[in-house]
């Protein structure tokens, strides 16, 4: 079964409103220049519009993990960082990675709003976010699900040969002769099944869903015709 593409999202200014707070805090002044060692600024920020929704989705369709650069200078913001996830995210309480260096993590999508931390040596796609292309997250969602579209339409030609090998299975099956040595080419008809991305297909829409069910039911068929191949063979 394929595997789901690996997603790194960033928290500040991404998944939450930093600049909002820092803003806003009685000691903005006296840090302004490295507002983040304000102490306690991380503890308490609010998502950003359609963060939370956001992750919800990609949470469905990737392999999501959060990828946050913590202040250096301001121990408390590792563990209020850690704090936020599990109060506004709690199923990726475990998926949040602490990293100054992003590019050293492997994967497919890393929306990020920064660029000194090796966003751009990321090996897959970096998605900067809060820019011209990347301004908020209706638009990181429109390209995201543009590109789960394109995944489900390339899957289309093997899922297509797919069910072709089961149409021949089950012909091979119901031709049988009367050979006693026949039997089911079990191996080569999982091979055939294991074809068909049934995960990524549940995603994308229902059409495949309705697949992944007529898939079953072939399946059933096949054990029903083997056991009765089985019982003839036994009867001679």
């Amino acid at each position: 079964m394929k595997q789901k593409k690996i997603l790194y999202i960033d928290m500040d200014g991404v998944l939450c409103d930093f600049d909002g707070a820092a803003d806003k805090h009685a000691l903005r002044n006296k840090y302004k220049n490295r507002r983040d060692c304000i102490p306690g600024i991380f503890k308490d920020l609010e998502p950003l519009p359609g963060a939370i929704e956001a992750f919800e989705y990609l949470w469905e369709v990737f392999d999501v993990y959060i990828l946050s650069t913590p202040p250096w200078r301001n121990p408390d913001g590792w563990i209020h960082k850690k704090d936020w996830v599990e109060k506004h995210i709690p199923k990726a309480k475990r998926r949040l990675i602490l990293s100054h260096h992003k590019n050293l993590n492997k994967g497919d999508y890393l929306i990020d709003d920064s660029h000194y931390r090796g966003q751009a040596e990321f090996e897959g796609r970096w998605i900067h976010f809060n820019t011209p292309d990347f301004p908020n997250w209706d638009s990181v969602l429109t390209y995201l699900k543009d590109v789960v579209k394109k995944d489900y339409e390339d899957m289309e030609p093997y899922k297509e040969s797919a069910i072709q090998d089961l149409g021949v299975h089950i012909k091979n099956i119901t031709e049988a002769s009367d050979d006693d040595s026949f039997k089911i080419d079990e191996k080569a008809l999982q091979k055939s099944i294991s074809e068909i991305d049934q995960e990524q297909a549940e995603m994308y829409n229902a059409e495949v869903d309705k697949m992944n069910i007529m898939m079953e039911e072939l399946n059933n068929e096949l054990k029903g015709l083997k056991n009765i191949s089985q019982k003839l063979n036994k009867k001679k």
